[in-house]
């Protein structure tokens, strides 16, 4: 992913932080959503991806963020790496 539309970070964004704040929850008002060796992985690739979307708001003369971001650095394999050790 090269450009990616920046409404669409914005959700994936926010799915990641979502995730994270229901694996979480000392609660866990849906049941045991922990899994094994889980080490914030997810907030920090949405610390990534918002570091990453933060020049679309910043580098605008009229404050409305540009359409489309630059993703291209994101590393998919940290995505990768997650997925094989949470889901196992």
């Amino acid at each position: 992913m090269a450009d990616a539309d920046t409404a669409l970070v914005c959700r994936v964004l926010g799915a990641l932080i979502s995730a994270h704040l229901i694996i979480t929850d000392s609660d866990q008002p849906f049941g045991a959503m922990v899994p094994d060796n889980y080490n914030d992985e997810l907030l920090e690739m949405a610390h990534d991806l918002a570091a990453r979307l933060l020049p679309a708001f910043e580098k605008t003369a009229t404050g409305i963020p540009y359409p489309r971001v630059q993703t291209r650095a994101w590393c998919w394999r940290s995505a990768l790496a997650l997925e094989s050790s949470v889901f196992g």
